[in-house]
């Protein structure tokens, strides 16, 4: 019989943190607006080098930031019936080629997926066993450890997002990922626009931030599944409050940076219940005990080498195990 990990207690701790604030969802979208707004105008105006790579690297922080409220919006954790919040939170997500109906489809299904060993990579980066890796084909391999590789991530605005995302959604299934074209199309249109009429402008103020954006993004969310700390079930012993607990990671980080990244780093807590708002994550974390008893994660440079050299699940060893 297939055991199960489910606590029913620690499921009804996590239901008074699921309610929106609507003042709080509010508050956060427009401060975060105006200083988007007030960044982008100090670009404009701005015509020095060294300032302009500073004030780029605040607003791709910024990105990531609107991103984790579109996430947000997404699961219908906030804003459910603002019909103006909701198609300006899809228009963002055209913005930074993250279009709607493929974002949904590949999220939903990573939720539903989350850290299963399967070579599929829809919407999460895949894990094979030591065994399937090495039954791989010479392509195979090739594929598979390009797809985990430090430079597909660094390189996320080109891979993951402008061809992941958009480009093969719209070949594989045009009619129902239609949106995909249509960020390709707007997304080209304004660098079209910015390199004719105001290519400083697009540089430093939406170019370089969205493709540092992409690369935090490809990266946090890599991290969140692919830790040395890891534990993996087999797939037909697969239970989802056990891929929450231990198959996902605590990326500790410093208050500013939580605030940046949305509190995505609270991952953990988001795959238990989708519905509370990333205001609430910290909260949640810090009154519920069991919250903190998981693998954690930092910015620190041996635990981001340690992440990214992880390959592929020993079944004998019970771990991820490293490239070399």
């Amino acid at each position: 019989m297939k055991r199960s990990y489910f606590d029913k207690n620690l499921m009804e701790a996590l239901k008074p943190f699921a309610q929106e604030d609507k003042h709080k969802s509010w508050f956060h979208l427009i401060t975060t607006l105006l200083t988007l707004i007030l960044l982008e105008v100090s670009v404009f105006f701005t015509p020095y080098t060294i300032p302009n790579l500073l004030l780029s690297v605040l607003l791709s922080l910024i990105f990531v930031r609107l991103f984790s409220i579109y996430h947000d919006v997404m699961h219908q954790a906030i804003f459910k019936k603002h019909i103006l919040v909701i198609f300006f939170m899809k228009l963002y997500g055209l913005l930074v080629l993250n279009p709607p109906s493929i974002w949904r489809r590949s999220h939903d299904h990573h939720h539903k997926n989350n850290s299963k060993v399967y070579a599929s990579d829809i919407g999460s980066y895949p894990i094979v066993t030591k065994k399937e890796y090495q039954n791989f084909s010479r392509k195979e391999k090739v594929k598979y450890t390009l797809i985990r590789s430090p430079f597909t991530i660094f390189f996320g605005y080109f891979f993951i997002f402008m061809v992941g995302m958009c480009f093969m959604s719209f070949i594989k299934k045009p009619t129902k990922h239609w949106d995909s074209l249509l960020a390709l199309v707007l997304h080209f249109t304004i660098l079209y626009l910015g390199i004719h009429y105001q290519s400083h402008f697009l540089l430093y103020g939406f170019w370089l931030p969205l493709f540092i954006s992409s690369l935090l993004g490809a990266y946090l969310f890599y991290v969140q599944h692919n830790f040395p700390q890891m534990q993996l079930l087999p797939n037909t012993e697969w239970d989802f409050f056990f891929a929450a607990l231990y198959s996902t990671s605590y990326f500790k980080m410093s208050r500013v940076l939580h605030w940046f990244t949305g509190n995505i780093g609270y991952h953990h807590i988001h795959h238990l219940n989708a519905q509370i708002p990333f205001y609430n994550l910290p909260k949640a974390f810090k009154n519920i005990k069991t919250l903190q008893q998981v693998a954690v994660v930092e910015w620190s440079v041996s635990s981001i080498i340690a992440c990214l050299r992880l390959h592929y699940w020993d079944n004998d060893e019970n771990k991820m195990k490293n490239y070399f």
